[in-house]
């Protein structure tokens, strides 16, 4: 109690009950006047380019409503060297309470750079709040091509390799130093052909550890059977867990039924490497969508992947979910938010497949 006042702590889409032995209806009046402090009243995301930066993607933001009444929000962005937007700024009329929108702001002009790192800058205001923000955006997207499972990433030079390089909260503890703020960080690279999926990685690692291991999840079923919250306007909101497939590569774990898989460790660079290719079989209605992809265009879909490092005998989880700005957690209620079968973060980040203009449907 402050100056009379009840305050409790609580988070977004958090349950909290209340028990009083005042009457129903003064307690009714009471949560009326509640007051948010503290609190952004709407979460920004810009999310991940879902095309290489030459063919101008536009850039496309996540925008939730984290407010108690509906209300207009204007987001203005700032972005950086190299990038114009044709339009800065977007309202979003009659913002309903948990509500999330997308929108997008079309490129004028967009100049690659090497990292694969823009940092973009954004203001949002609404009911008379204004909050700011920054954040890295990267182009996250499998191109057309086949590249060879044989350890040696040279194949992979034309597709554009996301990377980490903020550690999770988990790999503060015990004095442990995150490899991944060295050098370009861990880092990942996507394709895919008319059979298969592919992934390449790349992290540091102190020590050699068959626990440590790369893991790929994907969001891409559109009407989960399972789901029976499907057609709730809240349905992201409820969910225990979101993966549709999830395919792990470790050094001696078995490649995905059908594909093929090689992880292994530099001793001399302390370096895993990884590659792996999932058929299209065990993914059918992603692989519906990404076939029929025309050239010069992208298919969209929800993508995310995760190091878990266990060389110290900790495991130590890095998501990309955290990476690229939008870490949900998936409402299970028991356990924290860090290990496959716990609460955890939702794949809510998006990947594109891009076929280039020109080249042939598969």
């Amino acid at each position: 109690h402050e100056n009379g006042h009840l305050l409790v702590a609580t988070c977004t889409w958090q349950a909290t009950f209340l028990v009083s032995k005042l009457p129903a209806e003064q307690v009714k009046q009471s949560v009326l006047q509640t007051t948010f402090e503290k609190r952004d009243p709407v979460f920004v995301n810009l999310r991940s380019f879902a095309a290489p930066l030459a063919t101008k993607p536009p850039l496309r933001i996540k925008v939730e409503s984290r407010q108690p009444a509906t209300a207009d929000v204007r987001i203005k962005i700032t972005a950086p060297k190299g990038i114009v937007l044709a339009a800065s700024e977007v309202v979003l009329k009659n913002l309903k309470p948990g509500e999330t929108r997308f929108v997008e702001l079309p490129l004028s002009e967009a100049t690659a750079e090497p990292t694969n790192r823009y940092l973009f800058s954004f203001a949002s205001s609404t009911g008379g709040i204004e909050q700011q923000g920054e954040q890295e955006v990267q182009v996250a997207c499998a191109v057309f091509g086949t590249p060879k499972i044989d350890g040696d990433l040279s194949d992979w030079a034309d597709a554009v390799p996301v990377s980490i390089t903020h550690p999770h909260f988990l790999n503060g503890w015990s004095g442990h130093k995150p490899p991944m703020t060295d050098g370009e960080g861990y880092r990942l690279w996507t394709k895919w052909d008319q059979r298969f999926f592919y992934a390449a990685a790349e992290w540091s690692s102190s020590t050699p550890c068959p626990a440590n291991h790369l893991e790929l999840a994907f969001h891409g079923t559109r009407q989960n059977p399972l789901n029976l919250l499907a057609d709730h306007p809240l349905y992201d909101k409820c969910l225990l867990w979101d993966e549709d497939q999830v395919f792990t590569a470790s050094e001696k774990g078995a490649p995905p039924e059908g594909g093929s898989l090689i992880v292994r460790y530099d001793a001399g660079l302390k370096l895993y490497r990884a590659e792996i290719a999932v058929p299209w079989e065990r993914m059918p209605e992603l692989a519906s969508r990404v076939k029929a992809v025309k050239p010069g265009a992208t298919a969209l879909t929800r993508f995310a992947w995760q190091i878990m490092e266990q060389g110290d005998g900790w495991p130590r989880p890095t998501h990309w979910q955290e990476e690229a700005g939008d870490a949900t957690y998936a409402s299970q209620g028991n356990g924290v938010p860090m290990f496959p079968g716990w609460a955890h973060f939702s794949v809510s980040t998006d990947w594109g497949f891009y076929l280039p203009a020109g080249g042939s449907r598969p």
